[in-house]
């Protein structure tokens, strides 16, 4: 995290000092070299194609635990369609389904956070028991 703070803080500055369009490889190009903007442009392109590629896969394989007799090609084929088709439909859409899914995530958390309190303070049940089980399994 520090790390990241770090490099944002950097680009910060870059785009204050240029604002210019494109992307930060861009200022790789002008501060050190073609050679080195032209790397970092891929490099950043390959990094997103994996991460995609995994996180279509990890979809894929926790789907399967509810369809276990469909392929995982065919789940990470259809989310990397439906990944694809929000993105080409318009930059709108896509944010306004990307902003939904995180809203999906931060609820999840709430909710786990509440469920996690009940059961220490005795509200839900925890192995049978409607106990305050408190901070005994730390």
């Amino acid at each position: 995290a520090v790390v990241v703070y770090l490099v944002m803080l950097s680009l910060g500055e870059l785009a204050v000092a240029m604002p210019e369009t494109g992307s930060f490889h861009n200022y790789a190009t002008k501060f050190i070299s073609p050679g080195t903007g032209f790397t970092v442009a891929w490099l950043y392109w390959i990094c997103w194609t994996v991460a995609l590629g995994t996180e279509f896969l990890g979809a894929a394989m926790l789907m399967q635990r509810w369809f276990p007799n469909v392929p995982a090609w065919a789940f990470a084929s259809f989310f990397a369609l439906v990944i694809f088709g929000l993105n080409a439909l318009s930059v709108r859409f896509f944010a306004e389904a990307e902003s939904f899914f995180s809203s999906i995530k931060v609820i999840a958390i709430i909710i786990f956070i509440i469920l996690g309190l009940g059961a220490m303070f005795g509200l839900v049940s925890f192995e049978g028991q409607h106990k305050a089980i408190l901070f005994t399994h730390l």
